[in-house]
């Protein structure tokens, strides 16, 4: 029989710990990443000194950009993840974007 957390039903295999490990992950990341646009507009009026009059363009070459290397390399990562695992690439991911996240501050221009 598997286990339950609260109504859900799990897996074969998957916890209650697995599940709440899952649910708290998700939890951060959706928050890291809404408070970043949350806070990209200050950046871009304080820290790059960019008019409004430009910020929704940069917003959007800036969107579109992240979103052509996603598309790029989630194939890769995932024939990748294929050959040596889910939990390496996962863990590489997360330092990419825990070492972006940390430079974030640090940018000066837009090019």
């Amino acid at each position: 029989m598997n286990e339950k957390l609260g109504p859900i039903e799990l897996a074969a295999g998957i916890s209650r710990f697995n599940a709440i490990t899952y649910f708290y992950a998700c939890f951060i990341c959706i928050g890291v990443l809404a408070g970043m646009n949350f806070i990209q507009g200050y950046i871009l009026t304080e820290m790059l000194s960019i008019p409004r009059s430009s910020q929704g363009t940069v917003s959007g070459n800036l969107a579109f950009t992240q979103e052509i290397i996603a598309i790029v390399l989630v194939a890769l990562f995932g024939m990748l993840s294929d050959r040596i695992g889910r939990r390496p690439v996962m863990v590489f991911g997360t330092l990419v974007v825990s070492i972006g996240f940390a430079l974030y501050p640090y940018a000066t221009s837009i090019p």
